[in-house]
This record gives C-alpha cells, sequence and structure tokens, in this order.
C-alpha cells in the first residue's frame, strides 16, 4: 500500500510539473506597470505592480520559476507566484542546474558584488566578490580583502576547490587552470583545485590534449597533464605535433656596415650609440658589441625608451627603470619611477613619501640639478620646461637652465621660440631664454612675417625683435610690411608708420611676395610695394592673378592665359588656354590641346607636344604622352625615356614603375635600375629597400646590391643596416 502512495505522488508531481511547463503565460498592463497571468483561464500568478517580468531569452517562465523587477530590483518566484527572495538583486542569470549568477548593490561603493543562489534562493556562492566569471561549470571570483584583490575558484556545487589568496586563474583547458601567485610565476591546477606543479612559469598554454607549453624565465618547455615535465623550459618556442616537436629558433640579424657583415640571433636589435647594441631575447635585455661580447645582461627586464646614446630599461617585475648610457654602463641603477630620454641628457623621478622630483643627468649619469624639478615636459628642438616652486622655467638640450623660473606656463610657439603665461598674461620667449615679448599681453601668437598681439581692447604686430610695428583698437591681419583691417565694404590696408594705402578700402587683400602685395577693388587690380610705397596698375579686365614665381605672375583675361611681371607691365601675352608657373626660367603652356614651355622671352622652347608636363626642377621636367610618362632636359633631350607607366620624382631619388615593377634613378635622373622589383623605398639619400618575391633587400645610388634579397625585414640607424630573417621552424622527433 505503502508503494502504491509514493507511485501516486511520483505521477502527480510529474503531472503538475508537465502541466506547469505547457502551460501558457501571457502578460498584462496595469497603470503603467505589468502583471503576469494565465491565458488559458486569465488566472493571476503575479499581480500588475512590476517594472518587468521574464527572463532574458524572452520566456516568461523557466524551470516553473519567474524573473520579476520590482522597483528596479530583480526576485525569483515560483511558477505558481509565491515569493522565493526579496527584491535585492540588480541582475540574475542562469547558471548550472537549479542556480543562478546574481548581482547586488556594494553600500557606499560603486562596486556591484557577485554570487551564486540556489532556485530555493539560498546563497551558495556568497555574494561578496568584485568580479564573478563564469568558465565551464567553474566560477573565478574576484574577492577585495585590505584594498588588494584576489582570485578564487569554484565548482559547479558552489564548493571552493580554490581559496581566495591568488593574483590570476586563468583556464588554460576544460580541467586545468594556470594560476599566479602574488604577481610572479604560475602553477598548473586542475579542476578539483589539486596543485600539479609549483610555481615556476611565466606562462602556461594548452598545446594539445595532453600536453601544455610552459615558459621558465623566457624559455619553453613542455609538461604533460599531471604537472610531469616532458620537454626542458630551453626552448623560444615549441609546438606538439602527433609524433614530434615543433622547434622555433630566435630571429637571425645579419648588420651590415662599412662592406662587413655580421650576424646576430634575437627578438630585437637596436643600436646603442657608435659601436654597441641593445638586444632583447624574450624578457631578457642585454648590451652587446659586435663581437657579441655582453657587457650587460638582465633578467626580466624590457627596453622602456630608446634615444641615439641611451636606453632606458624597466624590471618587469616591480616596473622600475634605470639608463644604460652609450659605453653600455649603468648610468642609473634600476631605481626610478619614471625617465625621460633626450639626445644628451634624461631626466629620472622618484615618487616619495613626501614629494616627487625629477632630476636631469648628464651622459655618465651625474645630476645636473640638485634641488630638482616639480614637473618637467618636452618642447620642440629637444628643449625642455620644468617647473619649480609652482612656476615653469626653460630647460637646453643640455639641461642648462635658460631662464628665472617665473612663468604659469611655457609651450611651443615654433621651431625658434616659446610662448609663456604670467597667471593669464603671454609673452614670448627665444630658445636662448631671451624675452622677445614680456608677459604682459591678453593673447600671442606667431605669423609669418610678425609676431601679432592683442591687448585688452588693442591689437598690434611687432618684427621678430619684438620692436612694435603697427598698433591698432582693431584686430590686425599681418602683411609683409604693412598690415590690413577687415571693414564692413572691404578691407582697409596700412603702411608700417599706419597711413593708409591710397586712403581707399580694397575688396581683396593678398601677399604675392616678401616685397609686394596684390590689392584689388572694382575689379582693378594693383601690385603695391610697402618699401617705397609705389602702386603699379595692371592691365584693365583681368579675371584672375596666380601665385608669383620668378618675378612673374599668371593672369587670367578674356578667358586666355599669360603673364605679367612684378611692376605689372605684360611680358607673355595672353593667348594661352592655361599655364603653369615659372621655374628655372620656364613655363609651361598649353596650346592646341598640348603642353609646351616657353621662356620668359616667350620663345617657345619645347614644342607642345606632350599631354601634361610638370615645371623644371635640377634642370629636367616630367612629361607624359599617349599613357606613358619620362623625364627631359631644357633642351626637349630624353633623361628617361617616355616609356614608363608612372615617373615619382622625390628629392633624392626618382621611382620608375612599369607594367607592375618598379626601377629606380638617381636624382639627376641615371638610370640604376630598369624596372625589375615588385617594390622599391628610400632608406636613406644613399640606400634603397627593394622588394621581390616576399623578400627584401638594399641597393645602393651606385647600383650595387648591399644586402641580397633574401629577407623579412629591413631598417637602418645611420650607416647600420640590419636585415632580418624569422626564425624557421625545425623539427624533433618523439620516440
Amino acid at each position: 500500500m505503502r508503494e502504491k502512495r509514493i507511485f501516486a505522488i511520483i505521477i502527480f508531481s510529474i503531472f503538475i510539473a508537465v502541466f506547469n511547463t505547457y502551460a501558457q503565460y501571457e502578460l498584462f498592463s496595469e497603470n503603467n506597470s505589468v502583471g503576469l497571468r494565465r491565458s488559458n483561464n486569465e488566472k493571476i500568478i503575479l499581480n500588475g505592480s512590476f517594472d518587468s517580468i521574464g527572463w532574458n531569452d524572452g520566456s516568461l517562465v523557466k524551470d516553473r520559476l519567474i524573473k520579476a523587477k520590482k522597483n528596479g530590483l530583480w526576485a525569483l518566484y515560483t511558477s505558481g507566484g509565491k515569493a522565493i527572495t526579496n527584491h535585492e538583486y540588480t541582475s540574475i542569470k542562469p547558471y548550472a542546474r537549479r542556480q543562478f549568477i546574481v548581482s547586488k548593490k556594494d553600500n557606499g561603493t560603486i562596486f556591484q558584488l557577485w554570487g551564486t543562489i540556489s532556485s530555493n534562493g539560498n546563497e551558495i556562492i556568497p555574494v561578496k566578490h568584485i568580479t564573478l566569471e563564469q568558465v565551464d561549470k567553474h566560477i573565478i571570483t574576484t574577492e577585495k580583502v585590505a584594498n588588494k584583490y584576489y582570485k578564487g575558484l569554484y565548482n559547479s556545487k558552489g564548493e571552493q576547490i580554490i581559496e581566495s589568496r591568488y593574483s590570476d586563474i586563468q583556464p588554460i583547458s576544460k580541467n586545468h587552470f594556470a594560476i599566479n601567485l602574488h604577481g610572479e610565476l604560475f602553477a598548473l591546477f586542475n579542476s578539483d583545485g589539486i596543485q600539479l606543479s609549483d610555481f615556476n612559469f611565466e606562462n602556461i598554454e594548452t598545446l594539445n590534449d595532453s600536453l601544455f607549453s610552459v615558459t621558465y624565465y623566457d624559455r619553453k618547455g613542455l609538461i604533460d597533464l599531471n604537472g610531469d615535465v616532458r620537454a626542458k623550459a630551453i626552448h623560444k618556442e615549441i609546438i606538439i605535433q602527433d609524433n614530434y616537436f615543433d622547434l622555433l629558433p630566435f630571429n637571425s640579424w645579419d648588420l651590415f656596415i662599412n662592406g662587413a657583415q655580421h650576424s646576430f640571433y634575437f627578438d630585437e636589435v637596436h643600436p646603442l650609440g657608435e659601436d654597441l647594441y641593445v638586444v632583447r631575447t624574450n624578457n631578457h635585455i642585454s648590451v652587446i658589441n659586435i663581437d657579441e661580447k655582453y657587457l650587460q645582461y638582465l633578467r626580466d627586464h624590457e627596453i622602456n625608451t630608446l634615444s641615439r646614446n641611451f636606453v632606458s630599461i624597466k624590471n618587469t617585475g616591480d616596473g622600475r627603470i634605470g639608463v644604460i648610457n652609450k659605453k653600455g654602463e649603468i648610468a642609473l641603477p634600476i631605481l626610478y619611477d619614471s625617465v625621460v630620454l633626450a639626445e644628451n641628457i634624461f631626466f629620472t623621478q622618484t615618487i616619495g613619501e613626501k614629494e616627487t622630483r625629477w632630476f636631469s643627468h648628464n651622459v655618465a649619469g651625474a645630476k645636473i640639478n640638485r634641488l630638482g624639478y616639480q614637473k618637467i615636459g618636452a618642447l620642440r628642438g629637444g628643449y625642455f620646461k620644468a617647473e619649480k616652486d609652482g612656476k615653469w622655467g626653460l630647460i637646453s638640450p643640455l639641461g642648462e637652465e635658460l631662464t628665472y623660473f617665473k612663468y604659469s606656463k611655457i609651450e611651443d610657439l615654433s621651431e625658434n621660440d616659446f610662448r609663456v603665461y604670467a597667471d593669464t598674461l603671454q609673452g614670448i620667449i627665444n630658445n636662448k631664454g631671451q624675452i622677445i615679448l614680456e608677459a604682459e599681453y591678453s593673447e600671442v601668437d606667431k605669423g609669418i612675417y610678425h609676431y601679432n598681439y592683442r591687448n585688452l581692447d588693442r591689437y598690434g604686430l611687432t618684427n621678430f625683435n619684438g620692436r612694435i610695428v603697427a598698433n591698432s583698437t582693431e584686430p590686425i591681419s599681418e602683411l609683409p610690411g604693412g598690415y590690413y583691417q577687415k571693414e564692413d565694404d572691404g578691407y582697409t590696408v596700412y603702411n608700417y608708420d599706419g597711413s593708409k594705402v591710397y586712403d581707399r578700402v580694397y575688396d581683396t587683400v593678398r601677399v604675392m611676395n616678401e616685397r609686394q602685395w596684390l590689392l584689388k577693388r572694382d575689379n582693378l587690380h594693383f601690385l603695391y610695394s610697402p618699401e617705397d610705397q609705389m602702386q603699379n596698375d595692371i592691365t584693365k579686365g583681368i579675371q584672375y592673378l596666380g601665385e608669383f614665381n620668378e618675378n612673374y605672375i599668371p593672369f587670367y583675361k578674356d578667358n586666355e592665359w599669360g603673364f605679367i611681371d612684378d611692376f605689372g607691365e605684360m611680358r607673355v601675352a595672353n593667348r594661352y588656354a592655361d599655364v603653369g608657373y615659372f621655374s628655372e626660367g620656364y613655363s609651361a603652356v598649353k596650346l592646341i590641346g598640348n603642353w609646351g614651355m616657353i621662356d620668359k622671352n616667350e620663345t617657345l622652347v619645347i614644342q607642345p607636344e606632350y599631354d601634361s608636363i610638370a615645371p623644371f626642377y635640377n634642370g629636367m621636367t616630367w612629361v607624359r604622352r599617349d599613357g606613358k610618362e619620362g623625364l627631359i632636359n631644357k633642351l626637349g633631350d630624353n633623361v628617361l625615356e617616355l616609356k614608363y607607366d608612372k615617373l615619382t620624382r622625390y628629392e633624392d631619388w626618382m621611382k620608375l614603375e612599369l607594367d607592375n615593377l618598379v626601377g629606380l634613378a638617381d636624382k639627376s635622373g641615371r638610370l640604376i635600375r630598369e624596372p625589375f622589383y615588385q617594390d622599391i623605398s628610400q632608406l636613406s639619400p644613399t640606400y634603397y629597400k627593394t622588394f621581390n618575391g616576399n623578400a627584401y633587400g638594399v641597393i645602393d645610388l651606385k647600383g650595387s646590391d648591399i644586402v641580397p634579397i633574401l629577407y623579412d625585414g629591413i631598417k637602418i640607424e645611420g650607416d647600420r643596416i640590419f636585415a632580418e630573417k624569422k626564425g624557421k621552424w625545425t623539427k624533433l622527433y618523439l620516440k
């Protein structure tokens, strides 16, 4: 009889579960809130007083449970509407069977606290963790203890299998974790929380189903799933295959210098001074000479910054920084919090308990300033600004203090001068620290020809020695030898003495060159010279004036182009469809649909037989005809034959392109290599990087092959060329 009763209860429970599973629910609205009811009989499950009801996948009831929000907080309810938890969670998300990841606001902080609860509302993982990361059926937690953060691990039953005392926990396979102790080395743990290895590894990564790759002081090895060593940690890189290891050596670096070749094998190679090299092997930093004699060897360090004469290195453990000079000596021990390198000096900072100071040092590491600075900042040209007692001063590239520390701010103005501030007032100093304009102006700036300033309601210009040349109550725009101001009906133009130019208002004011302005009014153009205050009228009816070059100005009149000189006199009649500008005595002109060249006497020196033509430069000009490009001289003779798809001139060389291949000519047009390469780029005025077949090489302007086309990368530092070959994989077969 008892067995029948138990069986009946089971059948009834199954019936209820099936009924609840297939029962239909729907939301209803009431007074801007929502409730839940059965759709078949409209029986109310949750009254209409909730902000939101439902799971993230859109279902209303999941596993006979309802998630509902009221007053911005979530709670769990049974499918019959009975509350399981209070409304106290900011999120609820299904986790393992009948378990949920939840979060709630941590009172008094900005953090959310995370944990898990059961379907009965009982806490499984305490809701006290800063983060909670689900990894398959495990959860990695972060707990804050005395302002430090520690990781722990829980299984799907909510049991803590690894206590919260580790810096990092990383899942590396379904059943294994790499765990870091105190931010140093990792050990291997399994998913039951059992430690399988010592804390000996910087990194642990999965190779396949049975082996892990480990790194021990930047050397790679292999351990199995039980933590037993299968290959010692001595390799650059290892990949396990079915029955063999793949081994990767360090990169090969070939150094080409003064006709000699030397080979290195490192991850990185950088020159230091004239004779030494900074090299990196994984996380080891060394200084060597060309014979690979080690002057320094620093484990667990990285290159922080490089300059020509210094390298700053950082301890990867504590982050402290030191400096090695161009002799390979430790100029400063690795004790500093920050280092800023320049070419001939460097600055160091140590953060103290009471005060933080920056100190400048010379090449040998000796302090230049004994009292230190509160702050420093880099400026243009190797200069620095430094703060002392709340005021800023200017520091030279050699560490010399060029000004008193009296400014509230210093910033770059141009290549040779700086804007300085006294509170909100501005001034200008030069790169010797000399005052050009006292810091007593509302605003200062530098134009092409002057400094300009504003002082309350006064505007003005000074020359570059600081002498005032113009002053007005209205805004001023500079001109060489004068200035102009915007009026309602145009522009008023002034000489330096403040006199108006012919007491007129002009429609257009433009600088033609350093001694002339172009003025326009009533469709008339004038060239004005402020030095002698002479105005030259230009022929009436001009529609447009081009840019001044070599004392000639293109003009457009009656829909044709010509040239006037800097006195406004016509030199080349307007008879051309288009013109360029004069360069080296010649200008391009277009007539009868083609381009040629004239000289300043309007002699046609290059016949109009080209589709395009460029200005002369270094006695040669680029031309294009029938889709082909070349180079001709002033006699019209070919320097480089018109056969290239594209010819590009640079300052030191020319790139020649034909049929998707690239060649090289020097700046005089001498052919170095016909198009043969996939690409060419300049490394220096002497050396050029070539590319063919996924490999790089180097040639010079004599056409010599300096570096054969065999390398994966090329870089140049001074007269030293570094050619890199990436490490190639080799195989080590397993027994």
